[in-house]
């Protein structure tokens, strides 16, 4: 059973003012926010139950979307040498404005009360990815 699905996320990260001590090297920064909203469009659902034997069944599951960033973002912060009256701007990977989610997985029910379960999640665009391999043990009583 796949059922289609639209979201909007709004995603913002904040970091502190800061001040290190030490020397020439010790660094200073401004606090700074960035942040971004995001739609995803996709299709997700279960592909079946299917009976492995010994009374353990395995339900494998699938979720694919594309992810649009509605702004173009380049995570940065302005730093200085606390030394030096002059500043300078520290930037992080720019992140994609369109790019595929996938979440895909198995669910193992071994026994009553008892499920394992792998996945995957991916996030791929074109000049940053992200791959995470996730696995579960849930024991209900």
């Amino acid at each position: 059973m796949a059922e289609p699905y639209a979201g909007v996320a709004y995603v913002s990260a904040t970091t502190g003012a800061f001040a290190e001590t030490g020397g020439n090297g010790a660094l200073s920064g401004g606090s700074a926010t960035n942040s971004q909203t995001y739609s995803s469009l996709g299709v997700r659902g279960l592909l079946g139950d299917y009976s492995i034997g010994g009374g353990v069944s395995v339900t494998p599951d699938l979720d694919i979307a594309w992810q649009h960033g509605f702004n173009s973002l380049t995570p940065g912060q302005s730093l200085a040498f606390i030394t030096a009256a002059q500043s300078f701007t520290v930037l992080g990977v720019p992140l994609d404005q369109d790019a595929a989610a996938i979440q895909a997985g198995l669910d193992f029910k071994l026994m009553p009360g008892l499920k394992a379960s792998i996945g995957y999640d991916g996030n791929l665009g074109s000049r940053d990815q992200s791959h995470f391999v996730r696995a579960g043990l849930e024991w209900q009583f």
